[in-house]
């Protein structure tokens, strides 16, 4: 059985109604039992009878409880509801009791007198069962609401995900097929086999693209051989101005990560670095497995250079491609991931760090 749907039955009022007022019964036998040291049937039949009561009665506090919407009261509005409630129907209660008690004489069973010291006991014993009642009721109520909450919030991020990925892929792409199929008509005339081959890697890459286009999070190595494909492009396009080198550890293939999360920050390696880089340009991606976390570097040779408001407006600049990643780690590990860029002897590096336990959440919840 699907545990939601079984977490969604154990939590059913009617699952939860009928199982309250059934050990409040045998709480009662119990008592009985332990107060005349026997339980006599007409007992067992009286506590039955008079804990039906106390079932159909706290269905009106149901029904009032339904439509105070409690999720716009303050805590001490309800308790201060709950108590009223609770008083009132201890009382309907004891009234009911009352006509309880005329129809079990043909029993024999003994009748209390009705005076002011046992009705005063009597409404306080049902009006704490009737607060109990009530208490439990706004505490299911309040975590079943903050469960709905939870999981539209989840729905939302997964939502703004996949909307970020779809527009991730509006951008990269034509850029992309322009310029590889600009290099695909060059090649065929010049090297058949060479324009062969490039047309294999852009078709992998596309199909990587669009066969992963509903999952949000892949393993580390799917998104690793796109970018091969990728490269392989770009180094037709670009021969011996390109030089890659990729480094991954076995520990890390497995991780999953967002589907085209690496693809912009090796897309802004090529592009920037052709523009700030001596050639041939050297590009490094490399992954590994340290504590538990999943450190990603991609580093390329040349200068970090900084997006002006024009280049992220017009989508040509690096702010694009790189907010879109930190917004989308943002959506899918708040506060829990590490994103940085610096320079050192070996040129740029765009680095991303990753809890292995957040990922797998993520792919639990995606």
């Amino acid at each position: 059985m699907d545990f939601n749907r079984f977490k969604e039955k154990l939590f059913s009022f009617w699952f939860l109604q009928t199982l309250g007022w059934t050990i409040n019964w045998f709480t009662h036998n119990l008592s009985s039992y332990l107060y005349w040291k026997r339980l006599a049937p007409e007992v067992a039949l009286w506590n039955f009878l008079m804990n039906a009561q106390g079932f159909i009665i706290s269905l009106l506090l149901r029904y009032i409880y339904e439509r105070i919407h409690f999720e716009r009261r303050t805590v001490y509005q309800l308790a201060l509801i709950s108590l009223l409630c609770s008083i009132i129907c201890a009382n309907i209660w004891y009234i009911a009791d009352m006509f309880l008690d005329q129809l079990m004489k043909w029993t024999g069973y003994e009748i209390l007198a009705y005076t002011l010291q046992n009705y005063m006991r009597q409404i306080f014993s049902n009006s704490w069962i009737f607060a109990c009642w009530s208490a439990f009721y706004f505490i299911i109520k309040i975590w079943q609401e903050w469960e709905l909450q939870k999981n539209k919030t989840s729905k939302a991020i997964s939502l703004a995900n996949s909307r970020q990925l779809q527009m991730l892929r509006y951008q990269l792409n034509p850029h992309f097929l322009f310029n590889s199929l600009s290099s695909i008509r060059a090649l065929i005339d010049e090297d058949e086999h060479a324009s062969k081959q490039m047309v294999t890697e852009l078709s992998e890459f596309l199909r990587y693209s669009f066969l992963n286009k509903n999952n949000l999070n892949v393993p580390l190595c799917d998104e690793i051989e796109a970018i091969r494909h990728y490269l392989t492009i770009e180094k037709k396009r670009f021969e011996n101005k390109l030089e890659v080198n990729i480094e991954i550890d076995p520990e890390a293939e497995t991780y999953p990560v967002l589907n085209f999360l690496i693809h912009p920050i090796v897309e802004n390696a090529v592009k920037y670095g052709m523009k700030t880089s001596p050639l041939p340009l050297r590009v490094w991606i490399k992954a590994k497995v340290k504590g538990g976390i999943l450190i990603i570097d991609v580093c390329n040779t040349g200068k970090w250079i900084e997006p002006s408001t024009e280049n992220i407006s017009s989508h040509t600049g690096t702010g694009t491609g790189i907010n879109n990643v930190k917004q989308r780690l943002e959506n899918a590990f708040p506060g829990k991931y590490k994103f940085g860029t610096f320079e050192d002897e070996n040129g740029v590096h765009v680095q991303v760090e990753l809890d292995g336990r957040d990922s797998q959440k993520s792919v639990s919840n995606n």
